[in-house]
């Protein structure tokens, strides 16, 4: 087999997402952007730079062709010395076009159509081209996006001791090409992993009541805060869970500290067997020297002067990270001003399950022990030094979880508020405040700790249950009320539609357990989500500190409607669940069939039995009728209406203004416009805003049809049954069942059939 069988033969043994066409001018910026793609994130690229010094002649045309088939998006790194290409014209860019590839354009040199060689601009002109740096610096919603990446990169820094290789820190154009190219493949970008440690047994099914129990044995793991710091800590209230004088819960709040000291104090739980976890864990994956050595050169003042390599310790060890730690909430309690309380936290110890007989379930028992909130803190910064030591940490599986468990020292219980309006299905998805530990990161739409106080079995006296010093919480009570404290609602309101049906681990800037849940609420159309939830929010206890933006997105395109979004690796792999199994356009026979990377917007309605296809879009508050087919790459504006049985071929779009009544055809790449005088800028130079136009209104009747490539004027109406002969450009309104024709368009038939 020659050289280009075998490359032609491993093409066909894997997929290559992308096709990266360039000028070999431009090869270095082409290797970078391979690394940024391909190396850094996993998107798998065909980049010639294995066979540019390979003799292939005539065959490379073969390979390409081959590569292109194989790739979902191709990408165009445009300069000017590729317009006299014309391999790269017809080979590359019209093969993709033929092979009816996704084209991307990014713009190297300064695009100039007008004087461009014309073979190439009928190719790239109504592409889709990637905003370069210095035009994306005026779009906030892309500053959002480089703000992420700028927050991936400090995150990874803290688990591997220094910068990672990601691009925001090179070059941002690498960044732009990327996100755009992930969306393009749907592709979101998380920070960290998730996986799944324990569910019911049954695919996409929530516990039972009874299958999962969570119990706090009488064990518990704290790191003292140092002697030294105690006072300062006490004087800014660290040990106060009343932070505030005007606080409406003060009394609950202290009620609730009183109650779990005295639990504490009666149950009296064992202080060592998870330190020794801890130690043991150290111990067998790391040498105190390297430790030591690393803490020297990345950290040398955390280091007490009289230590050495021969006299650290891991006691020395944990009372650096202690030193650390209450420097840090020492900094944000007097200067940030932050309302951190050590509280007590529930930390996870191990994972068990029973089989249920003769059914392919079982019971889940998590076994916990007793925190707090500054072990919790502590613990992330040893992971952080150890993970950048070395990374011992791999795939922990439920057996192993006991090993690894003074690193989990919160058990967390998170998931997705599904509004169920008449016409369609949304998931909250919150953008956490900067006070918690995922902050700045899109998130689920609550997130909860667990509370030993307020979710714990009460006996006949309303004291928390106690049994052979076993303390058990109620699953049930631990997610009604994480939903009420972060969004409002209250329990009534959804109990009958939520459940819990997995524990996952999230592995990224901190190692944390996860229970997974979820809950359906159903609510009106009017008035708008934001509204109803802004209204919700304000009985919720944690909304102000916790959440700092909502997002209501449909299920049916969550993932992709967040690409470019810096998202939690859990939220992440729930939304996907949720939608997979929880969507009812999938689920009813009288179900939409809607592509993954369909964008759709706020408050959408979209009628029973739809066909819409790949890359199309879904303006803000648009109304799409029942038994729709919209075909690929079609973009419906906000506030249009859209009558039942209305076919729209590709590449359309459908302004504001347009109207098209039931049984309408849309032929491909039809013109329409809302604007018969429109401008860039007025008089003055100054650009025209939305002020500066009044929008012009287009009826398309019931049963009419448009032809392939018409140019229809604006303010006209084509009327019931008419027929718009292909390429007609049609300044007037149409009878009733006419059939028109030309530039400009004339009547050549009355009184069509149908």
């Amino acid at each position: 087999m020659g050289r280009i069988e075998e490359i032609i033969s491993a093409l066909n043994n894997e997929n290559r997402e992308v096709f990266l066409s360039y000028r070999s001018t431009q090869v270095d910026f082409a290797y970078r952007l391979f690394n940024e793609l391909h190396e850094n994130n996993q998107i798998t690229t065909w980049f010639d730079k294995d066979v540019l010094h390979e003799n292939i002649g005539d065959q490379y045309t073969e390979l390409i062709h081959a590569a292109i088939e194989k790739a979902k998006v191709f990408l165009f790194l445009y300069s000017r010395d590729a317009e006299v290409s014309k391999f790269i014209i017809k080979e590359e860019i019209g093969y993709a076009l033929k092979s009816e590839k996704k084209v991307l354009c990014f713009p190297i040199d300064e695009v100039d159509f007008e004087n461009m060689n014309p073979a190439l601009s009928a190719l790239i002109q109504q592409r889709e081209w990637i905003n370069k740096d210095s035009e994306a610096a005026h779009c906030l919603g892309i500053q959002e996006e480089v703000a992420g990446e700028v927050l991936r990169q400090e995150k990874a820094s803290l688990t591997s001791g220094c910068h990672a290789s990601t691009s925001i820190y090179t070059d941002k154009n690498l960044y732009l090409i990327r996100v755009q190219v992930q969306k393009a493949l749907g592709r979101s970008t998380t920070i960290g992993n998730y996986h799944v440690i324990s569910n019911s047994g049954e695919d996409g099914s929530q516990y039972k009541e009874g299958e999962l129990t969570l119990r706090i044995l009488p064990l518990s793991f704290t790191i003292s805060v140092p002697e030294e710091k105690k006072k300062r800590l006490t004087d800014l209230k660290f040990y106060t869970p009343v932070q505030d004088n005007d606080d409406e819960n003060a009394d609950e709040k202290i009620r609730m500290k009183g109650e779990v000291d005295r639990l504490l104090e009666s149950v009296s739980p064992d202080e060592q067997q998870i330190k020794n976890i801890l130690f043991g864990f150290i111990h067998k994956n790391y040498r105190l020297e390297e430790i030591y050595d690393w803490l020297k050169e990345h950290m040398p003042d955390s280091l007490p002067a009289s230590s050495s390599k021969e006299n650290f310790t891991t006691d020395v060890f944990l009372s650096v990270v202690a030193n650390q730690t209450a420097d840090w909430f020492i900094h944000e309690k007097d200067d940030l001003k932050k309302g951190h309380f050590n509280g007590a936290m529930t930390g996870v110890y191990k994972v068990l399950e029973d089989p249920i007989p003769n059914i392919e379930r079982h019971l889940t028992t998590i076994d916990l022990y007793y925190s707090d909130y500054f072990t919790f803190r502590c613990m992330e910064r040893v992971y952080h030094i150890l993970c950048s030591v070395r990374d011992c940490f791999g795939e922990i599986s439920r057996i192993d979880v006991e090993d690894y468990c003074p690193f989990f020292c919160s058990l967390g219980l998170g998931g997705f508020i599904i509004t169920n309006q008449p016409h369609s299905q949304r998931l909250v998805w919150v953008k956490r405040g900067k006070s918690i530990a995922a902050s700045d990161l899109w998130h689920f739409s609550y997130d909860e700790t667990s509370n030993i106080y307020k979710d714990s079995f009460r006996d006949d006296k309303g004291s928390i249950k106690v049994e052979d010093r076993i303390v058990l919480l109620d699953p049930q009570k631990y997610l009604l009320r994480g939903i009420e404290e972060e969004i409002g609602l209250k329990p009534e309101s959804i109990k009958q539609q939520c459940g819990i049906f997995e524990l996952g681990l999230i592995k990224c800037d901190r190692l944390e357990m996860e229970i997974l849940s979820y809950a359906v609420y159903d609510c009106p159309d009017e008035p708008s989500l934001t509204a109803q939830f802004n209204d919700h929010s304000k009985r919720a206890l944690d909304a102000h500190n916790e959440v700092a933006r909502l997002d209501f997105v449909p299920l049916i395109s969550s993932t992709y409607k967040y690409t470019g979004r810096f998202l939690t690796p859990e939220s992440h792999y729930l939304s996907q669940y949720l939608n997979q199994h929880f969507s009812t356009f999938e689920k009813n026979q009288s179900a939409n069939q809607i592509s993954d990377n369909v964008e759709v917007g706020n408050n959408v309605k979209i009628g029973k039995g739809c066909l819409i296809e790949s890359h199309s879009y879904l303006g803000d508050n648009c109304v799409i009728g029942e038994q729709c087919k919209i075909h690929r790459n079609v973009f419906i504006d906000k506030n249009v209406s859209i009558g039942s049985y209305v076919k729209i071929q590709n590449n359309n779009s459908i302004y504001e203004g347009v109207t098209l009544k039931d049984g309408v055809f849309i032929g491909t790449n039809v013109c329409f416009i809302n604007d018969s005088h429109p401008r860039s800028i007025k008089d003055d130079g100054k650009p025209i805003t939305c002020n500066d136009w009044e929008m012009e209104y287009t009826i398309v009747e019931k049963g009419a049809s448009i032809g392939a490539g018409a140019v229809i004027m604006c303010g006209i109406t084509i009327g019931e049954g008419a027929m718009v002969a292909a390429g007609a450009v049609v300044l007037e309104s149409v009878p009733d069942k006419a059939m028109v024709a030309g530039n400009p368009a004339r009547i050549k038939k009355r009184k069509i059939p149908y």
